[in-house]
């Protein structure tokens, strides 16, 4: 039975340059790292016998938690076509955010992949789909809150 979520990690090539983007760009509180794992229990996890990782956790403000890393070795590889997203396997990461329109924008500019526009849905929700710049797919939401719900106390 799970007992919770702890995290989503992502792979990056530049992990310096991917703490830069989720923190400056997304607006993540940078924990940790990058600190280096090379061998050890973690090339049992990953399954890389001389495994050499740089490992950094980013945090959302309400506690949800980025793993990024960076595989020294082996050297990391490229899927063949970066902007198809129905490959099995294929991960996207989906952020909350006050603005989707601005957001998106600022991810473009930060040297984000878009694919479509801003996409507006009847109850007035906003969706985006796109791609930072290290070619991880990421959704951004923005839902309106209610106006309709009565004041208490008044």
């Amino acid at each position: 039975m799970i007992v919770g979520m702890t995290h989503v990690g992502v792979v990056v090539p530049d992990i310096e340059k991917a703490i830069a983007f989720y923190r400056d760009i997304i607006g993540m509180n940078h924990r940790d790292g990058p600190r280096e794992s090379k061998g050890g229990p973690n090339a049992g996890v990953v399954g890389y016998k001389f495994t050499h990782m740089k490992i950094a956790h980013m945090d959302s403000p309400d506690g949800s938690v980025l793993e990024l890393i960076e595989y020294i070795n082996p050297s990391p590889t490229v899927r063949a076509d970066q902007r198809e997203r129905s490959v099995i396997g294929a991960t996207h990461i989906s952020f909350e955010v006050d603005d989707v329109g601005r957001v998106w924008q600022e991810f473009i500019d930060a040297g984000g992949t878009k694919l479509m526009p801003v996409q507006t849905f009847p109850d007035g929700r906003q969706e985006a789909y796109l791609q930072d710049p290290f070619g991880n797919w990421v959704e951004l939401d923005s839902h309106p809150q209610p106006t309709n719900i009565p004041k208490v106390g008044v």
